[in-house]
């Protein structure tokens, strides 16, 4: 929620187009959360990944 508060982010971009698009501010905050959790969840599958092969590999 920070990008929301910063200008010149992705986020605090993202929000505007969302109010644009005329969501209310806590629907365009709803909408700005999904995208970061995707991103969460992606680089959280991909460290566990990597720490899956490197016990393979020592051992």
């Amino acid at each position: 929620m920070i990008q929301i508060r910063m200008s010149d982010t992705p986020g605090r971009a993202y929000y505007e187009r969302k109010i644009a698009e005329g969501k209310t501010a806590k629907e365009a905050k709803r909408c700005l959360k999904r995208p970061l959790a995707d991103h969460v969840w992606r680089v959280m599958l991909t460290d566990e990944r990597r720490n899956q092969r490197r016990l393979l590999q020592a051992g």
